[in-house]
């Protein structure tokens, strides 16, 4: 079985191709420069030179690959001009599916986001749950807008399935809601707020991807969430794992939008992107719980608990330097 695999220089699609590769399956990756095709086809994998926009680049290896895992997009927030994210998530699945289909792919495998649900404030999601008709962010509009695509292929005979992790964590992840766990741990943590978070362990991640390419059902949904616990549940599981105590400010919710906004308008007056944002502010005070029930019945996972999680996670932190304080629990432990 030959898979055509985008994302491959990225946290979730690396994972993949690592797993695919141990297996020994023949795996072609769409790169969009020498430099990434050269690390790539020194794992072994067989690299095509392209960009998800423009077909005709990789038209051919689609027409030699059984099944296409789509784990490219952009996740970013705070960005001043969001156009890239509609033209990346939503153009770019939308060529790369429809090109799919015509060269006769057996499977399509496409990485959504959990935040696509669009579940009402303080609800407990699932696959079928209402969307409230609004956005938090661009980046949940441009997802939604590119599942609604996915989606749509799926009705006319694609032959997609779209899995929607939560916020997934694990070895190798530095950016994005893994700053939670770096900046707690290097004392760079000093205010949180929001109530609740939902995360899924990157090998569980890894695993429903190619379950899904087997028995995942075409034209359906399956949310990925190994743990969604309340801020005060993951704080104290990563004191517990490290024996790091940080007192932090807990911010209300009225409080991080104000800040949230003014460190908006302090990037643009600058010129640089800031860290935090209004609409990062929106999605975090929004908040995540979601039930996977179905992909657990259906795609034949078990999730990893948080505190596994979090140990695995922490250990390949402190390995890899990423920690400049001490952690008494693992060093005590000899890890």
């Amino acid at each position: 079985m030959v898979t055509f695999l985008t994302g491959a220089t990225g946290f979730i699609g690396g994972a993949i191709l690592n797993r695919l590769l141990r297996e020994g399956k023949r795996v072609l990756t769409l790169v969009r420069s020498e430099e990434a095709a050269c690390q790539l086809a020194a794992k072994g994998a067989h690299p095509v030179l392209g960009d998800l926009q423009s077909p005709v680049t990789y038209t051919e290896a689609l027409r030699q690959s059984d099944v296409v895992i789509h784990a490219a997009g952009m996740n970013a927030f705070c960005l001043a001009d969001p156009r890239p994210l509609y033209e990346v998530n939503v153009d770019g699945t939308r060529a790369l599916l429809q090109t799919a289909g015509e060269a006769g792919v057996k499977r399509i495998v496409y990485t959504s986001s959990a935040v696509t649900i669009g579940e009402p404030y303080g609800q407990v999601a699932h696959e079928e749950t209402p969307h409230r008709g609004t956005f938090l962010s661009h980046y949940e509009r441009s997802k939604y807008e590119a599942e609604q695509v996915a989606l749509a292929l799926a009705r006319q005979g694609l032959p997609v399935v779209v899995l929607n992790p939560s916020s997934v964590q694990g070895p190798g992840r530095l950016h994005g809601t893994a700053r939670i766990f770096l900046d707690y741990l290097n004392g760079r943590l000093p205010l949180v707020c929001g109530d609740w978070f939902s995360f899924v362990y990157i090998d569980d991640c890894v695993e429903a991807h190619l379950n899904a390419a087997q028995m995942g059902r075409v034209g359906e949904r399956y949310l990925l969430s190994g743990a969604s616990v309340t801020r005060r549940e993951l704080l104290e599981t990563l004191e517990e794992v490290t024996g790091v105590h940080r007192q932090l400010w807990q911010v209300g919710p009225r409080l991080a939008l104000i800040l949230g906004t003014g460190m908006e308008w302090g990037g643009r007056l600058s010129g640089r992107r800031p860290r935090f944002c209004a609409e990062l502010i929106r999605t975090i005070l929004h908040g995540s719980r979601y039930d996977s029930a179905k992909a657990e019945r259906e795609l034949q996972l078990s999730f990893t608990p948080l505190r596994a999680m979090v140990f695995q996670t922490v250990v390949w932190y402190a390995r890899a330097g990423h920690v400049k304080h001490s952690l008494p629990r693992l060093a005590s432990e000899g890890k």
